[in-house]
């Protein structure tokens, strides 16, 4: 399980603490012989644009 927040901004000076976007999430690691495969799955708390909340990431091989 995770959690995470972050946000973008073209300048330090727009750094707000009111404006990050956390999520939460969980995440499945499995070792296979063609190498790792990790599925994860993030939810948003907060809504970004007209993004989905949920988001859903497969990856195959090793993370860097």
């Amino acid at each position: 399980m995770f959690f995470d927040a972050g946000q973008v901004t073209q300048a330090v000076s727009d750094f707000a603490w009111s404006a990050f976007f956390p999520g939460v999430g969980s995440g499945l690691r499995i070792t296979t012989p063609i190498g790792p495969i990790r599925l994860d799955i993030g939810y948003g708390l907060r809504q970004v644009r007209n993004d989905d909340r949920l988001q859903v990431y497969l990856t195959v091989g090793q993370a860097f």
